[in-house]
């Protein structure tokens, strides 16, 4: 049998509806405009009968877009894609693990996975402490970052800027702002950064 587009579509729309008769979703049957005769007829339907529903040339669909509903998911997709990207960025950078945590609610096993994906170095102990030259650059880089960042603390994206600027790396900059928070640095706004959705 030769599958279409157009077959597979069907397939999976009757294979979807199936399950909703299957789950009692009465709510998703009825958005689409499933009456009690076709969920009936559907609770009848076999396996071999779906595989040849989908054979068939004709087809029962009338695809609509709502664009109310397209242009948030959208709007969702693109920042979950640009947080795993700054995600990847930042391991990259050897961000900490507590970073990470912080930002992102990212977990140890996740961080281990994602630090061996991206073969990234791991670490070894504590970073060496920026000579005063460096630490007094990254305290002027970070003073405006810390002071505008508002409740949610220090963003990670201002982190991996500031790395990038300075030649720093990402664990010498969150140790600097960590210490300055610590210190009341920021106003008391907090030690916590603001997570980016996943």
């Amino acid at each position: 049998m030769s599958w279409t587009k157009e077959s597979e579509l069907v397939a999976a729309v009757l294979l979807y509806a199936v399950r909703c008769v299957a789950e009692g979703d009465q709510h998703a049957l009825r958005a689409m405009s499933f009456g009690p005769r076709e969920i009936e007829a559907l609770g009848e339907l076999s396996l071999e009968d779906l595989y040849r529903a989908s054979s068939l040339r004709s087809h029962f669909l009338s695809i609509g877009l709502d664009r109310k509903l397209f242009w948030p998911m959208m709007e969702q997709l693109r920042r979950m894609r640009e947080s795993k990207e700054l995600q990847r960025e930042l391991i990259k950078a050897d961000a900490p693990l507590e970073m990470m945590r912080r930002c992102f609610g990212l977990g140890a096993r996740e961080y281990k996975r994602l630090r061996r994906m991206l073969l990234a170095t791991p670490a070894v102990g504590r970073p060496p402490e920026p000579d005063e030259a460096t630490a007094d650059r990254l305290w002027r880089e970070l003073a405006p970052e810390l002071h505008s960042s508002g409740p949610g603390g220090l963003r990670p994206e201002a982190v991996l800027a500031v790395h990038v600027r300075t030649g720093a790396s990402v664990r010498a900059v969150w140790r600097v702002a960590q210490r300055w928070v610590g210190r009341g640095g920021d106003g008391g706004a907090g030690v916590a950064a603001r997570g980016v959705e996943s």
